[in-house]
């Protein structure tokens, strides 16, 4: 006993010896892991350098890309310019110099066309057919000229001249009308009266004359009786004139030279079309009306310029003139009138008038009518606008920036409609982030509940397994619902999809609140079920809903309301989760069940929504409703280039098969784009951030916080702050550049908590594993958060897009459940340095982006596709196909030359040629060489 009572102390001093020796080797080994973690973050920071010096490159290098792009584009654009204003002369070359030899092409010139007489700086045509006086000044208009106007007595002698040698006793119109009240209402076809000019009236005109009366020449005896009065309904010959073109600078050889310096853009031309004025209007007694309207008011605007205050004369026109004229671009036009002031008014009419004349005319009368405006409007200067005629882009360059701007306005319904729908979104971000807070009261709910039934405690271990299937069933419901979208999106449409998927959301909302009542932890795992099938379909029914209804131009900036919605949803449950809310022992039940509340606003609000114009058109083929809903959502009446576009998407559909999602994989054509698609989700959830939500509290606490809960808030109004910024900074910086930074600074955060939670005994790593987590979370809404959602619609056009939606979401979801599934175990394996997994993915997402991703700012859907070869190459005008009864057949002989032939621009309706005596009209344009003689 003694022996045994001398050997304890010595073993106990040997057993304190050993103690010490491994407490001294554990504090070194500490000591060496903890410089071992700051050479680590040391070369992360380097690399991080390293790679944000070389992106800073890449951009510089993509700027100056950009630039020379951008002034290439503009030199091509010139070019287009000049093609289209050299062939525009071609018919002109035609009627001013025809071919005079055949053999040598040699060409003859002269002043007027074939069947005009000269005479002074006009050109007069004297026809043979006979008409109403409104139908001859039609007939004269679309010569590119007008009824005859008698300014000089040299002019008056000439015409007399003419027409009694042409035929004796016949009379023909002039261009004086009056509107009834006797001689003070006669005025010439341009709106300018009488008394400013000599008049040569056989009998002065009564002043009780009260019809509507025209003015003819019948040559007789004398010259200065040669006017008359007749009712302009009566049936006579005309006397049409316009403006000779001045030849003394043309040089066919030049404009043949020219001609063959556009050969290398005639494929992105030749889409151009200008069809004549017979084609637009099919209906002549519409037109003649139209015509006349619109001349009357050009007369009203010059008495309103007069009286500058009274806008009662261009009511008239307005009533009139818009249930006459078949033009689309005439009721914008109106609209922009209404409400002005008189002078704006005035203004506005004018450059319409010259836009109408150019027009309808051709440039060859637009300087006489551009400087009457001028006079009329005090000098303001009208800009070359670009005309939309029943859908044809006249001149497209102009009308795509207009309809651009006009594109950027934000209406009231438009909002409204993307906030109803961003609903489910928030319903998303509320079921992430929901189940974190009432962890605790959960794990002792599978307590009693299993102690109820079978009459003992629950072990640790099945109550972690229960609690992670409870945790990740969502993400399986997520899955098997992301799968569906595209069913679902094409058979009901996506409003009434959004509608049908929230009975989804009040099911499994009733299931997870009455789990208390009925003592059934089932109830729980089934509820996140029905919950994750629900958010899985609206993770892919929101962005395509609210891509497709978007501006392009504001498409990116209105995508990520989906993740600001996501991250408001996720703060709202973390704010209700506190135990002080809706997150104590009592009412945690009511704090899971809260998500019915938005989905029944949701379903109150849906039906005062528009369907998806692209769906409506490209699937339904219901072009008016889409028409309709395009104007509501944009404000204008003017939705034609969106039209356009849906009309192009869908011809190239109609030549496809519907996509599915196994065509999706085997096609080389969408290889690119869902590769791109599935790796930008899972840079997504493979990014660690659900695994700091989901476990913010536990990571918090192994942190050192004593209040891990409001550290977790902060994190989500963090979370929320930067999903706005995102919002303004998606259009400037583009996906592509936001994508990098999210990823560079995540992995940076990432590291920074790795070395926070493995030094959490001192106390201002507290700190930094707030500050961390903060970064983390911020960089993550910066590019990773909000990218992904929307980039994917982006990437496919209309027939693919409801396929890879469904694939890329269920690429999320299962990588949502991944990670939800093994974060507690790859924790408890490696401690702390489970973050350092998630920073490698984040490296390889980055190099991925860097390398593979394209930036889809401001571009089409169908741009993008094309930038994939996914679709046929585009052209630079976009136009509908001519009217049926349209030939491609230009006026006049093509004269020989050395060139190819070039696709005519002048569609001339299949109909008879006109007489002999009148020649085809100049086309729409004029060559800086072909001018008017002032």
């Amino acid at each position: 006993m003694g022996v045994n009572n001398g050997l304890v102390p010595l073993e106990e001093e040997q057993d304190t010896t050993t103690d010490k020796s491994c407490v001294t080797q554990h504090r070194q080994l500490a000591h060496y892991f903890a410089l071992l973690c700051f050479l680590l973050l040391i070369i992360t920071l380097l690399l991080t350098l390293c790679l944000a010096q070389l992106t800073l490159v890449f951009q510089t290098q993509s700027t100056l890309q950009e630039a020379k792009v951008r002034d290439l584009t503009d030199k091509l654009e010139k070019l287009n310019q000049s093609y289209r204003l050299l062939f525009d002369q071609y018919p002109a070359l035609n009627q001013y110099c025809p071919v005079h030899n055949i053999s040598t092409g040699e060409r003859a010139c002269r002043p007027c066309p074939a069947g005009w007489t000269p005479h002074g700086h006009k050109c007069f045509l004297f026809s043979q057919d006979r008409a109403d006086w409104i139908s001859s000044q039609y007939h004269c208009m679309t010569l590119g000229g007008a009824v005859a106007t008698v300014r000089t007595e040299e002019d008056q002698v000439f015409l007399w001249k003419k027409a009694q040698s042409l035929s004796q006793g016949d009379s023909y119109w002039l261009g004086l009308r009056s509107s009834g009240g006797g001689g003070g209402g006669w005025r010439w076809g341009d709106g300018s009266p009488l008394e400013k000019g000599p008049q040569f009236w056989a009998h002065q005109p009564a002043e009780t004359d009260s019809m509507e009366l025209c003015g003819r020449l019948t040559p007789g005896d004398n010259y200065r009786s040669g006017w008359f009065t007749s009712r302009c309904s009566n049936q006579l010959k005309r006397i049409c004139e316009r403006r000779q073109a001045s030849l003394q600078n043309f040089s066919v050889e030049g404009f043949i030279q020219h001609l063959k310096m556009s050969d290398t853009i005639e494929e992105k031309i030749k889409s151009y079309r200008t069809a004549p004025f017979d084609a637009r209007f099919p209906n002549t007694n519409q037109t003649r009306n139209c015509f006349q309207n619109y001349l009357d008011f050009h007369r009203c605007s010059k008495a309103l310029s007069a009286k500058d205050q009274d806008t009662a004369p261009c009511e008239w026109y307005q009533r009139v003139y818009k249930s006459l004229c078949p033009i689309s671009w005439v009721q914008k036009w109106d609209e922009q009138v209404d409400g002005g002031d008189g002078k704006e008014i005035i203004n506005t009419a004018a450059c319409g008038y010259v836009r109408f004349s150019t027009h309808l005319f051709g440039e060859i009368e637009e300087k006489r009518r551009r400087e009457a405006a001028v006079k009329l409007t005090g000098g303001s200067h009208c800009g070359r606008t670009a005309l939309s005629t029943g859908g044809r882009k006249v001149h497209p360059v102009t009308f795509e920036k207009m309809a651009e701007a006009e594109g950027k306005q934000v209406t009231g319904y438009l909002l409204f409609s993307l906030g109803t729908a961003v609903i489910g979104s928030l319903q998303f971000g509320y079921n992430t982030g929901v189940i974190n807070a009432p962890e605790q009261k959960l794990r002792s709910f599978f307590n009693n509940t299993w102690i109820e039934r079978y009459g003992v405690p629950i072990s640790p271990g099945v109550c972690t397994i229960v609690w992670s299937v409870a945790v990740a069933i969502f993400s399986v419901g997520g899955m098997v619902g992301s799968f569906s979208v595209g069913v679902m999106a094409n058979r009901f449409g996506r409003r009434r999809s959004m509608f049908l998927v929230n009975s989804l959301a009040v099911i499994g909302g009733l299931l997870m609140g009455f789990s208390t009542i009925c003592s059934s932890y089932e109830m729980v795992i089934a509820g996140r079920l029905v919950i994750g099938l629900f958010c899985g379909l609206f993770t892919g029914l929101t962005p395509m809903y609210v891509g497709e209804v978007s501006p392009t131009p504001l498409r990116g900036a209105f995508g990520t309301l989906h993740q600001l919605s996501v991250v408001i949803g996720i703060l709202i449950a973390q704010v209700f989760g506190l135990e002080a809310l809706l997150g104590s022992d009592k009412l945690w039940p009511l704090l899971l069940a809260l998500t019915v509340a938005p989905a029944v606003l949701q379903c109150i609000l849906l039906p005062f929504c528009p369907e998806s114009p692209r769906f409506l058109l490209i699937n339904l083929k219901q072009e008016e409703q889409a028409r309709k809903a395009l104007v509501r959502l944009r404000g204008s009446e003017d939705v034609s280039k969106d039209l356009q576009e849906m009309k192009e998407e869908s011809a190239k559909m109609a030549m496809e098969k519907k996509v599915t999602i196994l065509e999706l994989f085997r096609s080389a054509a969408y290889r690119q784009p869902l590769l791109i698609a599935i790796m930008l989700q899972l840079s997504q959830q493979l990014s660690g951030i659900n695994a700091v939500f989901y476990y913010s509290t536990g990571i918090f606490e192994s942190a050192g916080v004593k209040q891990p809960i409001y550290a977790t808030i902060g994190a989500g109004i963090v979370n929320t702050i930067f999903t706005v910024v995102s919002l303004f900074l998606v259009e400037k910086a583009g996906r592509r550049t936001l994508h990098l930074l999210g990823l560079g600074g995540m992995a940076v955060s990432a590291v920074i908590m790795t070395v926070s939670l493995l030094l959490k005994n001192y106390t201002a790593m507290s700190y930094v594993a707030i500050m961390a987590v903060m970064l983390f979370v911020a960089m993550f809404e910066m590019g990773p958060g909000p990218i992904p959602w929307f980039i994917v619609a982006e990437l496919f056009s209309q027939g693919p897009r409801p396929a890879a939606m469904a694939v890329a979401g269920c690429c999320n979801w299962t990588a949502n459940f991944l990670v939800g599934m093994s974060f507690p175990k790859l924790v408890e394996l490696c401690g702390p340095w489970v973050f350092l997994i998630f920073t490698a993915f984040l490296i390889i997402f980055f190099i991925f982006t860097f390398i593979k991703v394209p930036e889809t700012r401001g571009k089409t859907f169908d741009e993008i596709a094309q930038s994939f070869g996914s679709a046929p190459p585009p052209t630079s005008i976009s136009v509908e196909d001519p009217p049926a009864s349209a030939s491609a057949s230009t006026a006049g002989t093509l004269p020989a030359s050395p060139v190819k032939e070039k696709v005519p621009l002048v569609e001339a309706p299949a109909a008879a040629p006109p007489p002999a005596t009148e020649s085809t009209p100049l086309d729409d344009k004029s060559n800086s060489t072909v001018q008017e003689s002032v």
